[in-house]
């Protein structure tokens, strides 16, 4: 089985064979080969699992809540980033933080990334020194501490899904280099109320996220993560002094909507949550990128060895689900989505006709092997087919 984009389960077309388990857990590392035919025809790629990370690159931007309730939350995200870093296997990360605080007020900067407290700039990379102190000592916000007595606070108004999309928005300003053209993007929010507090009409919606990513940052992976006050979990909200009902629903659905997962913010230790979103991060890293962006209808994948294994369309990526071993090949055939734009209508009834013609051959010819028995039952069925007409004719002469 394979998913769409929207996330929907899909069928893998007759060319998979799904007959071998995948085992081990080696990484991915591809390199491919292709031949682009026109437009209106099927364009074939081909690739190969080769084991490791070294060309995968990730950027992790950190939405941090800053209103005076999230000291302690802040301190505790800020000591386990060994545990997410070293998740990532040899992963190329550099990291980003800004805040939740998207309003006009002093500690308002909306979306724009924090500068490092002990080290020049605003991306933590793994060459910045003493990154894991330095990366502490910025997420520990100076204006959330004891705030409250000195009435001088960050919004709490909290709206971390607006921090993403304005944060996207300075990509060529504020932000320039963080948003790297070749990597993946990973969103880690950390809050322990809903979009606007308490999650209204007017609040950004996940959906409108999804979307802005997907127009202003075309054909990148993007998963949002979150260590959250999570939807039910009332005993975490109690503890959080939160009303009833009043738990991260936003955050939580783009994280469900972009395949991401959750954690508890109330966890005394952040490093099993993190571990976990680290590890989600890397297994996004199991995809290939097409030359083109497929028409997921006319989407066909094959593995040699075959193997089991679902996969998304993510834009120009493929996605699997699970790690592949190494040396498997992958084969692609697909079209370009727009072919059939300048097709009259006679086109594409014949091409429909073709294609379920070729879905018929498909499926009777997963290997080599496949494909001499699929010659034979095709000479079988037309042997019968004219001993049937034999008969027909006697038949009719007997008449």
């Amino acid at each position: 089985m394979g998913t769409n984009s929207q996330g929907i389960l899909k069928p893998i077309s007759g060319l998979l064979a799904l007959s071998l388990a995948i085992s081990g857990c080696s990484k991915l590392e591809f390199e491919t080969s292709d031949k682009l035919i026109s437009q209106s025809d099927l364009i074939s790629e081909s690739f190969t699992a080769k084991g490791d990370y070294s060309d995968k690159s990730v950027d992790v931007l950190v939405v941090v809540d800053n209103s005076y309730s999230m000291e302690v939350e802040q301190e505790k995200l800020g000591q386990r980033l060994d545990r997410f870093i070293s998740s990532l296997r040899g992963v190329d990360w550099q990291i980003g933080v800004t805040t939740t605080d998207v309003s006009m007020g002093n500690y308002g900067i909306q979306g724009s990334l924090l500068p490092l407290e002990g080290a020049n700039g605003y991306i933590l990379t793994p060459r910045t020194a003493d990154y894991e102190q330095v990366f502490l000592d910025t997420i520990t916000r100076e204006e959330t501490l004891n705030c409250a007595a000195e009435m001088d606070c960050p919004s709490s108004d909290e709206q971390a899904l607006s921090a993403i999309m304005m944060a996207i928005d300075k990509r060529d300003t504020d932000n320039a280099g963080f948003f790297r053209p070749n990597a993946d993007l990973a969103v880690i929010i950390l809050t322990d109320e809903d979009e606007k507090s308490n999650g209204p009409d007017d609040a950004t919606q996940p959906f409108e996220v999804q979307e802005h990513l997907a127009t202003h940052l075309p054909g990148k992976t993007a998963t949002v993560f979150g260590i959250i006050s999570q939807v039910g979990d009332t005993t975490c909200a109690d503890a959080n002094g939160l009303d009833v009902g009043v738990f991260s629903r936003h955050a939580q659905e783009l994280s469900e909507l972009t395949g991401g997962v959750v954690g508890s913010i109330c966890d005394q230790d952040y490093s099993k949550s993190l571990s976990k979103i680290g590890e989600v991060v890397v297994s996004l890293m199991n995809s290939v990128t097409l030359k083109r962006q497929p028409d997921p209808e006319t989407l066909d994948l094959q593995f040699r060895p075959a193997i089991d294994v679902e996969y998304t369309i993510e834009g120009k990526k493929l996605v699997f689900s699970k790690p592949l071993p190494e040396d498997t090949k992958i084969l692609v055939a697909y079209r370009r989505v727009g072919w059939d734009r300048y097709l009259t209508d006679e086109q594409r009834e014949q091409q429909s006709s073709d294609d379920s013609g070729d879905d018929d051959d498909r499926d009777t010819s997963g290997d080599d092997d496949d494909d001499g028995d699929s010659k034979t039952d095709k000479d079988d069925d037309s042997e019968k087919e004219r001993s049937d007409s034999d008969d027909d004719s006697t038949e009719s002469d007997d008449d």
